[in-house]
């Protein structure tokens, strides 16, 4: 289905219907995983190879996360999805898992097992239907 058709093909919901894209790159995508189509918060028309929506309390969490020790690297992981829109693929993303326990040096971070552990944990209990975006 291209474009064209996809704009004239609507629900009841209103939403467009999900299409199988195999050119995603994003996130944990497996094969086949079809793509929501959802219109992107930002301006339109950005001419963009990616475009980011971060929601407000993820980008704070984000933030603020970033500011817990300013002596050594830290990481963690972006929670949300990947949709689509007339100007392409977008990533919205709605949540940061922190990576605690991970081994941090001033100039590295290394995710141990234990931090894999943790994170999809959480992304199991508390974000159903989202995916490692980042």
């Amino acid at each position: 289905m291209d474009l064209k058709d996809k704009k004239n093909s609507k629900d009841n919901s209103g939403l467009k219907p999900e299409k199988e894209n195999s050119d995603v790159g994003a996130g944990n995508r497996k094969k086949g995983m079809a793509i929501k189509y959802r219109k992107f918060p930002g301006p339109e028309g950005i001419n963009s190879d990616l475009r980011i929506a971060f929601d407000k309390k993820a980008f704070a969490d984000f933030i603020g996360h970033s500011k817990t020790y300013l002596d050594v690297e830290i990481c963690g992981v972006l929670i949300g999805n990947v949709f689509e829109d007339e100007d392409g693929i977008y990533i919205n993303i709605n949540a940061i898992i922190e990576g605690n326990s991970s081994k941090q040096g001033a100039t590295h971070v290394t995710f141990t097992q234990e931090t894999w552990n943790i994170i999809h944990n959480r992304l199991d209990k508390e974000f159903a239907g989202k995916r490692i975006v980042g």
